[in-house]
């Protein structure tokens, strides 16, 4: 039937558009579940703090401890999660899948339910916030402290300490901003910096470039803080507001605004060795 051909090529021609659009729909870093290392904490959620109540999900189950959580991206895992199951051989092969194409129309309408919720499942992932959920913010809300203390495990921060993860978090947009690998060495840890330099690569792999400006930490709440193995470690829920703005090569910005902020809510680790070293970012993880 002519309309069963039709509707063959529609859902056809929609998975693919999706799987174009799965390349880098947000160029910002992506997070995902998790990106970096925390320690012993890694397999654990950390607290959740007044500006961010739900949490935040555990590190990606690809983490390994002195790994970082790096995700091979949406395509990858789309695909081996439909073709590990069967799935994709179905939509896009029903003769030789595991048994959809024999059903007639009821076959096609199986496909098409699956592909709605498959649809609905990308589209989320596409339109949410790589850095958390971002969103258009109004007037700054005054805030009655630029930083809340937490619970400890033997391990006092300073004011200096806050300090040094709001100016951080300024240094690493820049240098992001500006694809600056060396910059990124002097703020992060190796293993933060191979996932950037990766992503970094991928938007200039798509003739793109993403730079965030104005960035002004909002709030951040200390989660915890703990010492280990030579250590200390700091997990800070930060609520920071930004400009976001994403360019071709020709200069034409093609996503985000250069007039509307947008305000994000992740929970940021950092790492020094205990003789008092430096902080460097070490994980980021959006807050749920």
């Amino acid at each position: 039937m002519a309309i069963i051909r039709y509707l063959r090529a529609g859902w056809l021609g929609l998975a693919v558009a999706l799987l174009l659009l799965a390349g880098p729909a947000s160029a910002r870093p992506v997070v995902g579940a998790g990106l970096g290392s925390r320690g012993s904490h890694s397999y654990y959620a950390p607290p959740p703090t007044p500006i961010s109540p739900n949490g935040a999900a555990p590190l990606g189950r690809g983490y390994a401890p002195g790994g970082y959580g790096y995700h091979r991206g949406l395509g990858y895992g789309l695909f081996g999660g439909m073709l590990g199951l069967g799935i994709g051989r179905a939509l896009f092969f029903p003769h030789h899948g595991f048994g959809f194409g024999g059903f007639g129309v009821l076959g096609l309408l199986l496909r098409l339910v699956i592909l709605f919720f498959l649809v609905r499942w990308v589209l989320r992932l596409i339109f949410r916030r790589s850095y958390g959920m971002a969103q258009p913010v109004g007037p700054p809300v005054p805030m009655a402290a630029p930083m809340l203390g937490a619970p400890t495990a033997g391990l006092t921060l300073s004011p200096a300490d806050y300090q040094a993860f709001e100016i951080l978090l300024g240094n690493i947009e820049a240098a992001w901003s500006n694809n600056d690998l060396a910059a990124l060495h002097q703020f992060a840890t190796a293993e933060m910096v191979q996932a950037f330099a990766a992503q970094l690569a991928g938007n200039a792999s798509h003739g793109l470039r993403n730079i965030v400006s104005d960035v002004r930490l909002e709030r951040g709440d200390l989660a915890e803080a703990w010492r280990e193995g030579g250590f200390d470690y700091a997990t800070v829920a930060m609520r920071y507001v930004m400009r976001d703005a994403t360019y071709n090569t020709a200069g034409q910005l093609v996503a985000g605004s250069t007039t509307t902020p947008v305000v994000a809510t992740e929970y940021w680790t950092f790492v020094r060795a205990a003789t008092g070293a430096p902080w460097l970012l070490s994980a980021i993880q959006p807050a749920q």
